[in-house]
């Protein structure tokens, strides 16, 4: 699951939240937290950045809050996250992240939970998420052509949950011009995804290019319901880039405005999203 697809991007954009008023909020008193939790986690992550005014630069280590009190709830019980870093090999630079073993909360499938975040300044958010239901686990069928290996993903949704991701992934490499290539299986058909498209039967076609040259080939596909909050937002996300994309680098911008990044954040920006998954792997 992609942890912090934006925050670092939303702390030079702290203006484009639809859902919380901002604008009494000073830009060094707004929180943008991310936190995403499943059944199939074994530990809590959060990130909890500061914002700073429209078109400024700021790197990680001085956007990061270090001395928030983070928790998450399910009501009764709580468990505390504590600050956490790490430090990129060859750059230096220090990566910040909350992180919380799961003693007291067991995060369980339609069960409610809480998010909350307060500074030692006075600053704090809450947020509330509902775990989606489990998916079924797809079913893989497939067949040699060449070099490649062509299959399906089959899976049944008798409860009718709408949002969802595909994930494809494989282990292993195969030779190529340049040394060892990794392996990467891929859609036949151009979909993107999240989708609220998931139907009681559903069927995808995809291929792993050279699965029959490679050296240990593993594909594995999962499945992935998440909740509607992480729904909008990756596809506000994905909206923002489309603009971006427009608009870096072109002689002439398209002008359009900028897109709204969705947030369930109260009193900040973000968003505290639920999901839950179910992989399936084929050694071919």
């Amino acid at each position: 699951m992609r942890r912090v697809p934006i925050l670092l991007l939303l702390v030079s954009l702290m203006g484009c939240d639809p859902n919380v008023d901002i604008e009494n909020i000073a830009p060094n008193k707004l929180l943008l937290v991310t936190c995403f939790i499943s059944p199939q986690d074994t530990i809590f992550r959060a990130y909890v950045f500061r914002a700073s005014m429209i078109g400024t630069t700021v790197k990680e280590d001085s956007a990061a809050v270090k001395d928030a009190l983070v928790t998450i709830s399910d009501g009764v019980d709580f468990d505390t996250l504590y600050l956490s870093f790490t430090t990129h090999p060859i750059s230096g630079l220090k990566s910040y992240k909350y992180v919380g073993n799961k003693k007291n909360v067991m995060v369980k499938t339609s069960s409610t939970y809480f998010l909350n975040v307060q500074t030692p300044s006075g600053e704090g958010i809450q947020a509330v998420c509902t775990i989606p239901l489990e998916p079924e686990i797809p079913i893989i069928t497939g067949s040699q052509e060449n070099e490649d290996y062509n299959f399906f993903v089959n899976w049944t949704n008798p409860a009718l949950y709408k949002y969802f991701i595909l994930v494809l992934d494989a282990d292993g490499s195969y030779p190529n011009a340049n040394g060892e290539h990794e392996l990467q299986p891929s859609l036949v058909e151009d979909i993107l995804f999240p989708s609220d498209q998931q139907v009681i039967d559903n069927s995808y076609e995809a291929v792993l290019p050279y699965a029959y040259i490679a050296v240990n080939p593993v594909l594995k596909v999962t499945v992935r319901n998440i909740d509607e909050g992480l729904f909008y937002y990756f596809k506000s996300y994905q909206r923002y880039e489309e603009w971006d994309a427009n608009n870096s680098g072109n002689f002439f911008p398209n002008f359009q405005s900028m897109p709204l990044l969705y947030s369930n954040i109260i009193g900040g920006v973000g968003v505290f999203g639920g999901y839950n998954d179910n992989t399936i792997e084929v050694d071919l």
